[in-house]
């Protein structure tokens, strides 16, 4: 990479990421290997965010205002899916790893997260679930990262009660300036 070159000549684009990791997974792994993973770049100059995905959960958007360009890019309502698909890592040789764009607002909220968040269960072996999570993010319209982190965070505990959570559970929440 020319280091005295632009940032696009240095960082690899969220499809080239997979297609790079997927041969690491391969050799390393013995095709007894496999992983999900989702690769996100965000442009901080022009608001794009670029992402492939690698078998793992859709992130979600979280947008305030829908309007006429962001129906052209596929969002009709307040709350959509990162969609991009491809297989898990470790899976195929010759993965092809499709890489969508999208143009960022003023108040976007993003949520990337494990399955471990949607799919561990309750006492009553009810998940967690998707709904549940697209619920708590309809109802945050207004709050900043740290704070739909925090409503995410005390819905799960208030949810899962004193059952042991045997999945790991991560998530990320980035709100746009």
């Amino acid at each position: 990479a020319n280091i005295a070159g632009s940032t696009s000549d240095i960082l690899l684009e969220p499809a080239q990421l997979l297609t790079l990791l997927n041969r690491v997974v391969l050799d390393i792994g013995q095709r007894q290997l496999v992983m999900s993973f989702f690769a996100t770049v965000l442009d901080c100059t022009t608001m794009e965010l670029s992402f492939s995905n690698a078998g793992h959960n859709q992130p979600y958007l979280s947008r305030q205002k829908i309007e006429a360009q962001d129906m052209a890019q596929g969002i009709h309502r307040d709350l959509t899916v990162l969609k991009a698909t491809g297989p898990r890592l470790g899976d195929i040789e010759s993965s092809k790893f499709v890489q969508e764009r999208l143009q960022l607002k003023s108040g976007d909220v993003l949520l990337w997260f494990t399955d471990g968040l949607i799919e561990c269960e309750n006492v009553s072996k009810e998940a967690f679930g998707e709904k549940r999570l697209e619920n708590i993010l309809r109802n945050c319209v207004g709050l900043n990262a740290l704070q739909i982190k925090e409503k995410i965070i005390a819905s799960a505990y208030q949810f899962f009660g004193n059952v042991p959570i045997k999945d790991d559970i991560a998530f990320i929440v980035a709100k746009i300036k």
